[in-house]
C-alpha cells in the first residue's frame, strides 16, 4: 500500500508539472489554472516556435520599448518644465549632480545587502530618486551650456547611451549574477562613484 501511495503521489506531481518546467518542478497555482485551457497548453507545451509565440514576444518587446520611451521622454523635457530649480540654483548644477551620482553609487551596496524585501524596496526607491535627479540635472547642465542650435542633438545623443547601459546590465547579470548571485551583480555598478569625481573636476 505504501508503494502504491508513493506512486500515486509521483503521478500527481507529474500532472502538476506544467509545460516548460524542468523535470520534478511543480507548477504554481496560477499555472495550474492556465493548464485547463487548450490554447495555453498548445503554445506552452511544445518546442516548436509558432506565430503565437512571435505575437507574445512582440507584445513584450513593445511594452519594454514604451516603458523606456516613457521614462526617458520626461527626463528630456524636464529642462523645459522646470522654470525654478531652486535647489540646484542654490547649490550649483555641478555639485548637486555629483551628490546624485554619489548617492546612486552608495545605494547600490545597500540594495545588495538588503536583509528584507521592505528594505530592498525602500533602498531601490531612493536609488531611483537619485537616478532621476542625475537625468534632469545632466540634461539641464547641457541645455544651459551648449550652443542653442546643438543642445537638442547633444541631449538626445546622451540619452541614446541608455542602450549601452542596458547592454552592460545584461552582461553583468549573465556573467556575475549567474556565478556569484544577484547581490554581487547589484554592487558592480557601484564603481560609478568615480564619475562623481570626474564631474566635480571637469564640469563648471
Amino acid at each position: 500500500m505504501a508503494i502504491f501511495a508513493r506512486e500515486s503521489d509521483d503521478e500527481r506531481h507529474d500532472d502538476a508539472a506544467g509545460p516548460g518546467l524542468v523535470a520534478g518542478e511543480a507548477a504554481g497555482p496560477l499555472e495550474q489554472r492556465h493548464l485547463r485551457y487548450a490554447n495555453y497548453r498548445a503554445v506552452a507545451g511544445g518546442s516548436r516556435v509558432t506565430r503565437t509565440h512571435w505575437h507574445i514576444a512582440l507584445a513584450n518587446g513593445l511594452g519594454w520599448g514604451f516603458d523606456g520611451m516613457d521614462g526617458v521622454i520626461f527626463a528630456l523635457i524636464s529642462p523645459l518644465i522646470i522654470k525654478g530649480p531652486w535647489l540646484s540654483d542654490r547649490l550649483g548644477r555641478r555639485s548637486l549632480l555629483a551628490v546624485n551620482i554619489a548617492m546612486l553609487s552608495l545605494m547600490m551596496p545597500i540594495v545588495a545587502l538588503s536583509p528584507s524585501f521592505a528594505v530592498f524596496v525602500g533602498a531601490r526607491s531612493l536609488l531611483t530618486f537619485a537616478t532621476n535627479g542625475e537625468w534632469s540635472l545632466g540634461s539641464m547642465l547641457v541645455a544651459e551650456t551648449w550652443p542653442a542650435h546643438l543642445r537638442g542633438r547633444v541631449i538626445s545623443i546622451n540619452r541614446a547611451t541608455w542602450c549601452f547601459g542596458a547592454s552592460f546590465a545584461g552582461a553583468i547579470t549573465g556573467l556575475v549574477a549567474g556565478t556569484w548571485g544577484w547581490r554581487t551583480a547589484v554592487m558592480v555598478p557601484g564603481v560609478i562613484a568615480l564619475l562623481a569625481i570626474y564631474v566635480r573636476a571637469t564640469c563648471p
